[in-house]
C-alpha cells in the first residue's frame, strides 16, 4: 500500500500502479485541475470535453471551450491554470484592448482637464485616441457640437482647440506676439548696422510683421517674423548685393570693409548630363546642400572667410586655366539649359596640383598680405563663351495668398497671406500642394489652396495618390481605386481582394470575387456623385473552393460542434481536410464524428 492507501502491483520487472489505481488517480488529479481553473476563471470556460481526454497536467493538450466566446481551442492543463487569460485568444485580445483603451482614455482626460475643460464640454463616449469624439464649446454655445480626433486634438495645429471659431481666434492670436518680448528675442540676432524701426501686428493678414532700419540702405519694407529668422542679412537690399558672381560678392566685401562669413571651399567631383569632371568650388551652404544630387565626391575641403575664398577660387582660375574641361559647359549650351557652376571645372589630372595649391595658400594665409582690390582687377569673366539676353517680361509674383481647410468638413481654417506665414504657423510643403504636380493635398491633415483659385461651393474632392479608378461590370458601380472597391465590397459581404482585382485589370485572370472588373473612365467627382439608385444588387454564385462551415456530430452522445471551415475541423479531430471531404462524401464517420456541410442562410 502507498501513502495514498493505493494498491501496488509488487513485480521483480516492474513497480506499477493497477489499472483501476490509474484511473482513479487521473479523475482525482483531473477533479483538482477543474476546481482551480474554476477558482480562477469562474464560469467562463466549459471543461466537458476536456475531462474526456485528460491525462496528466502536462500533456496531452485538451479541448477548452470558451463561453464567453463561443471558442474552443486546445491548451494543456496545468499551461491552462498558468495563463492570465487561459489561452483564449479572444478573451486575451479583449482584454488587452480593454487595457489599452483605459489607459488612453486616462492620458486624454487628464490632458483634457488641465487644458480644455474650461471652454469644452465632452459629448460623446469616448472609443480610443484616433476615433472621432463629439465637444461642445462653453464659449460659441450657438455652434453645434463638432467631432474632432483626441489625438489631434492634443497633438495637431487648429485641432487642438476642439471648436473651429476658437481654432481660427486662437490662430490669429498667436501670431500677435508681445512687442517688448518680440524684440528681445529678434535683437541679438542683428547683423551690425541693422536695427528694428518697429513691431506691429497686421490686422488684414494676421500676422506679425517687423520694419528694419539698414544703415546703408535705410527703412525697409515691413516683413514677416520667419522671413526676418530666415535671412543672414536682414535687410533685402543687403541680401541681393551677396548675390552674383565671385568678383561682385568681392566688390561688395572690399565696400563695407567686410570679410564675409566662414565658407567651404573644396574640389569635388560632380555629374552633370552625364559627365564626370573635378570642380573647385566656394559656397556658405553645404556642399550637398548647393551642389545636390550633383556631388559624386568630395576630395578636399577648406573653411576660410568669403573674401579669401574667392580670392583663392580666382587664382585657381588663372594657374590652372589650360586644364579646363568645358565639356559640361558646351553640352548644357547645347541643350540649352546651363549646369550652374560650369566654369570652375578641371580635368581630374589637375585634382592633385590644384589640392596642393589650396594648402599652400592656407598655410601662407596668415603671413601674408593681400592687396583684394589688385586680386579684384584680374577677375576671370565667368563665361568664356559669348551669349543672348533672352530675358522676357513677365508678371510679378509677390506673395501668395492661400486658404486652409479642414479636409472632413471643408471648413476654412487658416487665411494667409502668404505661403511663408502658412510655412511660419507650423504647416510645410504648401508650394507644393498648391502647384498640383506633385501629387500632394495636405499639410498636417489641412487641404490648401491658392485664395484666387478657392471656389467655396465648388471644391473639388481628395485625389488618392497614384490610385487607378475601377468598374465591376455586374454591379454597375464604380470605385475611386482597387483598394477602395476591396473595402466596401467587403463591407457588403463580398469577398474582393484589390491585389486580385488588379490581376484582373492585367490580364492575370477574369474574375475577382466572382466579379468582372474594368478600368472606369470616371473622374473622382463623378465617381463621388454616382447615383445609388442606378447600382445593381448582384450576387455571385459561390467559388467552388470557398470555405465551407462543418457539423461534427459525435456517433456516441448526440453532442454536436460547428466550424468555419474544413481545416478547423480537422485540427479538432487531429487529421486532415481531406478526410473531412471523404467522411462527408460517403456520408460516413470520422473518428467517431459524423460529418456535414452547414448550408449558410
Amino acid at each position: 500500500m502507498n501513502r495514498h492507501g493505493e494498491k501496488k502491483i509488487t513485480d521483480k520487472s516492474s513497480s506499477r500502479y493497477s489499472p483501476e489505481a490509474l484511473e482513479k488517480k487521473r479523475r482525482r488529479n483531473c477533479e483538482r485541475w477543474v476546481e482551480k481553473s474554476i477558482k480562477k476563471y469562474g464560469s467562463i470556460f466549459n471543461y466537458d470535453e476536456a475531462i474526456k481526454k485528460y491525462e496528466t497536467q502536462k500533456k496531452p493538450k485538451v479541448l477548452i471551450i470558451c463561453t464567453k466566446h463561443n471558442h474552443g481551442f486546445l491548451e494543456s492543463p496545468d499551461k491552462h491554470v498558468q495563463l492570465k487569460y487561459g489561452g483564449c485568444k479572444y478573451c486575451e485580445t479583449e482584454a488587452v484592448t480593454a487595457a489599452s483603451l483605459k489607459k488612453q482614455k486616462e492620458k486624454f482626460f487628464d490632458w483634457f482637464y488641465d487644458n480644455r475643460a474650461q471652454k469644452l464640454e465632452i459629448e460623446s463616449e469616448f472609443l480610443g485616441m484616433t476615433q472621432p469624439l463629439l465637444f461642445k464649446c462653453k464659449i460659441h454655445t450657438q455652434k453645434d457640437p463638432e467631432k474632432f480626433l483626441p489625438t489631434r486634438m492634443m497633438h495637431g495645429p487648429g485641432y487642438g482647440w476642439g471648436c473651429s471659431i476658437c481654432a481660427k481666434e486662437a490662430s490669429s492670436e498667436s501670431g500677435r506676439l508681445n512687442v517688448e518680448q518680440l524684440r528681445k528675442e529678434l535683437e541679438p540676432d542683428l547683423p551690425e548696422g541693422i536695427k528694428i524701426n518697429k513691431i506691429e501686428f497686421d490686422e488684414v493678414a494676421s500676422a506679425t510683421r517687423i520694419t528694419l532700419d539698414c544703415e546703408t540702405h535705410g527703412i525697409q519694407k515691413p516683413i514677416g517674423k520667419a522671413q526676418f529668422i530666415s535671412s543672414r542679412e536682414k535687410c533685402a537690399t543687403c541680401s541681393r548685393d551677396r548675390l552674383g558672381y565671385a568678383d561682385a560678392k568681392l566688390r561688395n566685401l572690399l565696400q563695407t570693409g567686410e570679410k564675409g562669413y566662414p565658407c567651404s571651399l573644396a574640389v569635388m567631383e560632380i555629374e552633370a548630363f552625364g559627365i564626370k569632371a573635378l570642380k573647385v568650388g566656394v559656397t556658405t551652404r553645404t556642399l550637398e546642400q548647393r551642389y545636390r544630387e550633383s556631388l559624386a565626391k568630395v576630395f578636399y575641403e577648406v573653411r576660410p572667410l568669403e573674401i579669401d575664398a574667392y580670392v583663392l577660387e580666382n587664382r585657381i582660375k588663372i594657374k590652372f586655366f589650360e586644364d579646363k574641361d568645358e565639356r559640361i559647359l558646351k553640352k548644357g549650351m547645347g541643350l540649352g539649359e546651363r549646369w550652374k557652376g560650369d566654369t570652375e571645372l578641371y580635368y581630374f589630372k589637375s585634382r592633385e596640383p590644384i589640392i596642393n595649391y589650396i594648402k599652400q595658400f592656407i598655410a601662407e594665409l596668415s603671413k601674408s598680405e593681400i592687396d583684394y582690390q589688385a586680386e579684384l582687377d584680374s577677375f576671370l569673366i565667368p563665361t568664356p563663351f559669348p551669349r543672348k539676353s533672352e530675358f522676357e517680361a513677365g508678371e510679378f509674383q509677390g506673395p501668395v495668398p492661400v486658404i486652409g481647410i479642414d479636409r472632413e468638413t471643408n471648413e476654412v481654417l487658416y487665411r494667409c497671406s502668404s505661403i511663408a506665414e502658412a510655412h511660419a504657423m507650423g504647416f510645410s510643403n504648401i508650394s507644393m500642394i498648391i502647384s498640383e504636380n506633385y501629387g500632394r493635398t495636405q499639410s498636417k491633415g489641412i487641404r490648401w489652396f491658392k485664395a484666387e483659385d478657392f471656389d467655396p461651393n465648388n471644391i473639388p474632392p481628395i485625389e488618392i495618390p497614384r490610385a487607378k479608378a475601377v468598374y465591376c461590370v455586374e454591379r454597375n458601380q464604380h470605385f475611386r481605386s482597387t483598394v477602395d472597391a476591396e473595402e466596401k465590397m467587403r463591407q457588403l459581404g463580398f469577398a474582393v481582394s484589390a491585389t486580385k482585382i488588379s490581376s484582373v485589370l492585367n490580364w492575370r485572370r477574369s474574375k475577382a470575387g466572382g466579379f468582372t472588373w474594368q478600368e472606369s473612365v470616371l473622374s473622382t467627382s463623378e465617381i463621388l456623385s454616382q447615383d445609388p439608385e442606378l447600382i445593381i444588387n448582384y450576387i455571385p454564385a459561390k467559388n467552388s473552393n470557398a470555405r465551407q462551415k462543418v457539423k461534427l456530430t459525435c456517433v456516441e452522445d448526440k453532442t454536436e460542434r460547428s466550424f468555419d471551415s474544413k481545416s478547423d475541423a480537422a485540427r479538432f479531430l487531429k487529421s486532415a481536410p481531406g478526410n473531412i471531404t471523404r467522411a462527408i462524401k460517403r456520408n460516413g464517420t470520422i473518428k467517431g464524428y459524423k460529418a456535414e456541410i452547414l448550408e449558410e442562410e
